[in-house]
């Protein structure tokens, strides 16, 4: 896909795109907390392993993906002409307006038997791009929140879910840590396996860690919860949500 770089002033923080384009990680205080939690334990990471700051080893992450069948998309047999901007909300999360192939590709139209129906599609690249026009996150720049700066943000897609990474620093520090919270997509929940050090799941976080992890899984869903796409005066509400290697498909009705 083309990508076009989407001319809006960076924000500081996530807005609604920033929510989706985190994959749903819509929080930055929470997921600033996260890696800045995950960094305080390096000298544990580096020194005798991540079970030492409290968690469970489970293996390599990309195991939890293998053999995992996506969420069939639909096929479009009759599409309509593409619309040149679409709108994206979640209620009390707000609304945006994006260009048409702008970092997410939106084909309206018809399927098999006659429904109505909508398709988002994403691909990693996409992603960052997006992000990277709305905020300073996913560049070298970064975002500072609580004393410590998350930046280069990115997502790997997976079969069924995906990770996402980011390197979190102290200020005044030249230590970064990269670190990447995994996730999957059971029906349209989204739900946090762990965290992904250097190729490896660790999940059941120390009781604090917990906490914000859920808080993340939480507000991830909130935003789900209430997304829907606007085209042409048509309102499309979320169906299904399908995710291969390096793509996102979000399928509404």
């Amino acid at each position: 896909m083309q990508v076009q770089r989407v001319q809006r002033a960076k924000r500081g923080g996530f807005t609604l795109v920033g929510c989706l384009v985190a994959f749903g990680a819509c929080s930055l205080l929470t997921v600033t907390a996260i890696f800045a939690t995950l960094f305080i334990f390096r000298d544990q990471l580096v020194n005798a392993g991540f079970e030492v700051a409290g968690f469970e080893a489970e293996g390599r992450t990309d195991d939890i993906f293998t053999d995992v069948q996506s969420n069939p998309v639909p096929q479009v047999v009759q599409q309509e002409q593409a619309p040149a901007q679409f709108s994206v909300s979640a209620g009390t999360y707000g609304q945006e307006t994006i260009p048409n192939n702008a970092g997410a590709s939106l084909i309206v139209g018809t399927d098999e038997t006659g429904q109505d129906i909508a398709t988002v599609t994403s691909t990693e690249g996409d992603f960052v791009e997006l992000c990277r026009a709305w905020s300073y996150v996913c560049t070298s720049q970064g975002i500072t929140e609580s004393g410590y700066t998350v930046r280069n943000a990115s997502i790997d897609l997976k079969p069924g879910g995906g990770i996402v990474y980011a390197e979190v620093q102290p200020e005044g520090s030249a230590l970064r840590q990269r670190v990447g919270l995994v996730m999957q997509v059971e029906g349209t929940r989204l739900v946090v396996r762990g965290v992904d050090v250097n190729g490896f799941l660790y999940s059941s976080p120390p009781a604090e860690l917990a906490t914000l992890v859920n808080e993340a899984e939480r507000v991830a869903n909130d935003v789900i919860r209430q997304v829907a796409v606007t085209a042409q005066g048509e309102q499309y509400d979320l169906e299904s949500i399908s995710i291969n290697d390096g793509s996102l498909t979000v399928i509404l009705r």
